[in-house]
């Protein structure tokens, strides 16, 4: 079983190397078989996930380029309530130069409207604003944080979702706005996955469990190996949630607690 201090990093700061989050929603909201979508992350297999039409859209939209893997940084969304999966980069990463990956808030939430802000932008200024506020992939974990210092007496707020002291501009601080407005995204192309980013545990339902496992064996199709080698990882590394309780509130508490 996973514990906090499989997370926590020996740094000066809070937020050096922090914690990506990626998640699979509830089977019962999953818009594609949500067996397959842990199986993309756990079996590495990031490019065959296909995105929602809505990730395409806003991706053409603000010109983000390749079909990149999303992540959460220190923080679940709601439709992380299935599974949750964390991450940190490697001790040695190897990004190329100038590639941006990161913004201060949820890049689908600016392109669809989830996000308002003090005027409605045409689609152009949705871009101009995204590109504003972009960070390259070298060097994000710096500016992330840099903004927590800067808007956080502790990351513990911003990992509870708290408003920041000075939002990104010209996003509304507060309400109508939730959380989705200034949590930290990260996109990684998904064949910079594998040499950067690296999976440390994972949180599930014991019901999601046990279905998974029976269908990874029973109908997956994958080789004995590679069922073997995700069953072995899974026993060692997934925290099972408590009855009544989602996976995204066990991955909330080891993020809490990791810090």
């Amino acid at each position: 079983m996973p514990s906090p201090k499989q997370l926590t990093a020996k740094t000066d700061t809070l937020a050096d190397k922090p914690i990506l989050v990626s998640g699979v929603p509830e089977p019962t909201r999953a818009k594609e078989d949500w067996r397959k979508s842990l199986t993309y992350i756990l079996a590495k297999s990031w490019s065959l996930r296909a995105p929602s039409q809505g990730t395409r859209q806003a991706e053409t939209g603000l010109g983000i380029d390749g079909t990149p893997h999303y992540f959460y940084v220190m923080r679940t969304e709601q439709a992380f309530g299935g599974a949750v999966f964390l991450f940190r980069e490697n001790d040695i990463v190897e990004w190329p130069a100038g590639v941006n990956g990161a913004t201060p808030f949820d890049s689908g939430g600016l392109w669809h409207n989830k996000i308002a802000m003090h005027s409605s932008p045409a689609s152009t200024r949705k871009r101009q604003i995204f590109e504003k506020h972009q960070e390259p992939l070298s060097s994000w974990a710096k500016a992330f944080g840099n903004y927590i210092a800067r808007n956080y007496a502790h990351i513990s707020d911003y990992i509870e979702g708290e408003p920041p002291q000075t939002p990104s501009h010209p996003i509304i601080l507060g309400q109508p706005n939730s959380s989705r407005a200034w949590t930290w995204e990260v996109r990684v192309p998904c064949d910079l996955l594998d040499a950067n980013v690296n999976l440390i545990c994972g949180c599930l339902s014991s019901q999601d469990y046990s279905k998974y496992l029976n269908w990874l064996w029973s109908d997956s199709n994958l080789e004995d190996r590679k069922c073997r080698s995700i069953h072995l990882w899974m026993r060692d590394n997934i925290t099972l949630a408590p009855e009544g309780e989602l996976a995204l509130t066990v991955a909330e508490r080891q993020i809490a607690e990791a810090i």
